[in-house]
């Protein structure tokens, strides 16, 4: 079943959800009031969808149409869309059909539009500080791989199934610093390594771009070359290890200031399964729909982040790494040759903060 699409005015200062204190309104859809009632994503400033039936030309008038909130056991009372008011229809089966045609169009229609690769400029939070800049100039954000619930047929679950034992889809990240994704790539197998999906996104016709000379912050489990650089095998890495003493030579002072950077990216996992739950919930669409659904929950993410930054979910909420430590499948020339040159770059990048750090003593 398909459904057409309109945008119209529906919030007037009459309206019930106007009167929402913003606790309220953060409580039901863990949205602020500002993301919730500015949605570019429709294209018009106090806009929402309407979905109506197939061969239905004119959108129902504002007094038929009523919140309905989706499944609770997938969205946890989160996420609303507004349905028709029609007493013949099957909620249950129109309600997913709408989630996934939703998804769809966000998916298909907005992610050009919303999740952009990052320019070639020194990002802010890294050039307005001193723990960061000159050394990491050149990177333009972090990447790293989330694990996100899937139902697929039996036939295939062996390769869905992540280490941890369930069935998920591996999903490929890469943020800019300001808490946006800055891209996506959804619906590889659970089982597959890290590198080999970051391979596949870097072969794609329209996938993952990095200008030359620039890179992203990667963790071991990538191992190092062109275009990322990860921290030193062997070497203290996570900031609680560094809690009750300072680094004591280079290489654990550039896996403390790589750690401090390249967290975000766990930081924004963590927000983004807050605020959608559906991404930990037992999936009951298609394969397709639940690759659409990830991509749709990371669009409205930076919709968020736009027009709110200041988001009660941003404060504080990280999920611990899960990357899988696996070098990835290169031959072994191609691993010496680009390890060699993306080495020496980390290893000058080391040895200037250490300088730096032993006299100015910047931690």
């Amino acid at each position: 079943m398909t459904y057409r699409f309109f945008f119209r005015k529906t919030f007037s200062k009459s309206s019930p959800l106007v009167a929402l204190h913003t606790s309220c309104i953060f409580l039901l859809l863990h949205l602020s009031r500002a993301a919730f009632f500015i949605p570019p994503l429709c294209r018009s400033s106090s806009s929402c969808f309407f979905f109506v039936k197939p061969n239905t030309h004119r959108p129902p008038p504002s007094s038929l149409t009523t919140p309905v909130t989706t499944d609770p056991s997938s969205f946890t009372n989160h996420h609303c869309c507004f349905l028709t008011a029609n007493p013949k229809m099957d909620r249950n089966r129109d309600q997913n059909a709408i989630v996934a045609a939703v998804a769809s169009v966000l998916a298909f229609g907005l992610y050009k539009l919303v999740i952009k690769l990052p320019d070639e400029s020194t990002p802010s939070e890294i050039r307005n500080n001193p723990r960061f800049y000159p050394y990491f100039k050149d990177c333009i954000g972090a990447l790293d791989g989330t694990h996100v619930r899937a139902s697929v047929p039996l036939s295939i679950q062996g390769r869905f199934r992540s280490r941890k034992g369930g069935t998920t889809q591996n999903v490929l990240a890469a943020i800019t610093f300001d808490l946006k994704f800055s891209y996506v790539l959804a619906g590889w197998e659970g089982s597959a390594h890290d590198s080999r999906i970051l391979s596949d996104a870097l072969s794609r016709p329209r996938g993952l771009r990095i200008p030359e000379g620039k890179y992203y912050l990667a963790d071991a489990g990538y191992g190092i070359r062109n275009g990322y650089i990860t921290p030193y095998r062997g070497v203290r890495y996570h900031l609680k290890e560094f809690s009750d003493q300072g680094p004591e030579n280079e290489k654990e002072l550039f896996n403390l200031r790589h750690s401090s950077l390249r967290i975000t990216i766990e930081r924004v996992f963590g927000i983004l399964k807050k605020r959608f739950r559906v991404l930990d919930a037992e999936p009951f669409w298609n394969f397709q729909t639940q690759v659409d659904i990830v991509l749709a929950c990371c669009i409205i993410h930076n919709h968020i982040m736009g027009v709110d930054p200041s988001d009660l979910l941003n404060q504080g909420l990280f999920e611990e790494p899960d990357s899988d430590l696996i070098i990835p499948t290169l031959t072994e020339r191609e691993e010496r040759e680009e390890a060699r040159e993306w080495s020496a770059k980390r290893d000058e990048i080391a040895q200037t903060m250490w300088a730096d750090y032993m006299t100015r003593n910047i931690r």
